[in-house]
């Protein structure tokens, strides 16, 4: 038991340091447990061995790690990743100084555990975690410094806390109550609606490999600087997406049938629009395309073209096809249709952590993905003037899936997305009006809270009233009645919340709620 001390030591240090959380009780029946006085050698082994095994026990689950059934549940996926993605991750989880810092701590400990009596500095740190908590709280609260955003909440100094169980039952119950229903005078739609879905792409991304002034964004008529995607999976993003016409609901809902007004592509076609899905991967893994099927309402609308060609390698081996060309494909098709109005839904994990690319020197995710970025966004200027060229209105939807996490933070490593960060679900949602007579160059710029649902409020004011119509009211206008969706993403396991001051809050697997920073 000489190192248990080190244990508790370390568990403190991490805990004020805002790593992991700490259960006081817990921790100190452990250390009694490890501590008490026992003569026999054969209780001590016994002992040693079942404090280190409730240890690492009770370490794990103060960790914002995934739960065992989660990892479980994830293991045939992990099994098909790349074998050189595998070494990637393990490097960025063994990084060589936190290596050598582990080192160097227990070299320290083992020289001064043989001077001093290290159980007294173990008590003094476990009673120093009550104290600290029940009359200096100030000192474990720090402002987020992760994707923060200047809204009139943020600026709040009078707001009164809520507990954040109850702000997220209340902001539920407010969600099931919203819907919206499209219509659209006469019999044709006014305009084609084409949507691209973008997987691994936030505005920390873009932060992190200086592009978030991209000027492919200043080409839009309508940049969102803080939309939240609600998910950080394709899956459950895409669901999201997909029935965002009504009010967000809780991810345990996402798998079950909605109501028939959630599904965005069904009711486009009530009014005329012919749908089609398209994504330019196989969608195997992680059953995405099953997903597309089975709860999107775009079952028997996915289109594939096979004969496109593979731009990349993704981190499980499988082709994934260049944007442009599909795109193109996709276009050319609908201009020989000559229908009245499409609508299109297409995903792309061309960013995806991971991906392969042929001829790159560096096969690290995290050097390749700024080229890669890069490239999507040359594509998808490409397609742009593609359809400014043809003379059809189009409502052209950039939106986000979720982020691909490439700065990471305390909590995870880089590309890991199992805690829906602002910095993982704040993304670069964007709308673009092809064919409209614009009088001013620059986007407008929304600022306030959106997530699907303001999307979505949008666009149902644009087939209501098509902003083709030289007598349709401004974007400016329309901006300004735009819904807003309070911050509130999830997974599986966990739960982030944005309350009514700007403090983020994180409910883990543990069920407590922590402050996020």
């Amino acid at each position: 038991m000489n190192y248990i001390g080190l244990y508790f030591l370390v568990k403190i240090g991490l805990y004020f340091g805002h790593y992991i959380a700490f259960n006081w009780i817990f921790n100190l029946i452990l250390a009694l447990l490890a501590y008490f006085p026992i003569k026999s050698i054969v209780l001590k082994n016994i002992r040693s061995f079942s404090v280190w095994m409730l240890a690492i026990a009770l370490a794990y689950h103060e960790s914002y790690l995934p739960t065992i059934g989660r990892i479980y549940s994830r293991l045939d996926a992990l099994r098909g990743f790349d074998l050189n993605y595998m070494f990637e991750l393990l490097g960025r989880v063994f990084n060589p100084a936190i290596i050598m810092a582990c080192v160097i701590i227990i070299f320290i400990y083992w020289i001064i555990n043989k001077k001093l009596r290290i159980s007294t500095f173990v008590f003094l740190g476990l009673l120093i975690v009550p104290a600290v908590t029940t009359f200096w709280p100030s000192l474990l609260e720090r402002n987020s410094t992760t994707a923060s955003q200047d809204t009139p909440a943020t600026r709040a100094k009078d707001v009164v806390r809520v507990e954040p169980q109850t702000e997220l039952l209340n902001f539920y119950t407010s969600e099931r109550k919203r819907a919206i229903q499209f219509s659209v005078p006469g019999k044709t739609p006014a305009f084609d609606v084409v949507m691209i879905h973008v997987c691994s792409i936030s505005w920390d991304d873009l932060d992190f490999v200086n592009e978030q002034n991209h000027p492919l964004l200043k080409k839009f008529d309508l940049v969102f600087r803080n939309f939240n995607t609600a998910a950080s999976y394709s899956g459950p993003a895409a669901i999201r997406l997909l029935r965002g016409t009504c009010g967000q609901s809780p991810h345990d809902k996402l798998y079950q049938s909605a109501d028939p007004l959630c599904y965005v592509f069904p009711n486009l076609e009530k009014l005329g629009y012919v749908a089609h899905g398209m994504i330019n991967h196989d969608g195997l893994y992680d059953k995405y395309l099953d997903i597309l099927e089975m709860h999107t309402g775009l079952k028997g609308k996915l289109v594939k073209y096979p004969d496109a060609p593979v731009a990349l390698r993704s981190f499980v081996g499988s082709p994934i096809y260049d944007d442009f060309a599909l795109l193109d494909k996709w276009w050319s098709s609908r201009l020989e249709r000559n229908s009245a109005a499409e609508a299109l839904y297409y995903q792309t994990i061309t960013l995806h952590d991971g991906n392969i690319v042929p001829g790159q020197t560096s096969r690290l995710s995290l050097v390749t993905y700024k080229p890669r970025l890069l490239k999507f966004l040359a594509e998808l200027d490409r397609f742009i003037t593609l359809l400014e060229n043809s003379g059809k209105p189009v409502v052209l939807m950039m939106v986000p899936e979720h982020g691909a996490s490439l700065r990471g933070d305390q909590y995870q490593i880089s590309g890991m997305r199992e805690i829906p960060t602002p910095g993982i679900t704040l993304g670069p949602a964007a709308i673009k009006l092809i064919g409209l007579n614009k009088t001013t160059s620059l986007p407008i710029v929304i600022n306030e809270p959106v997530s699907f649902f303001g999307l979505y409020s949008l666009l149902g004011g644009m087939l209501a009233q098509s902003p083709f119509d030289p007598t349709s009211p401004t974007l400016a206008s329309r901006v300004k009645s735009i819904e807003k969706t309070k911050l509130v993403s999830e997974n599986e396991d966990v739960i982030m919340l944005r309350d009514e001051t700007g403090r983020y809050m994180m409910k883990s697997s543990n069920g407590a709620w922590v402050t996020y920073r």
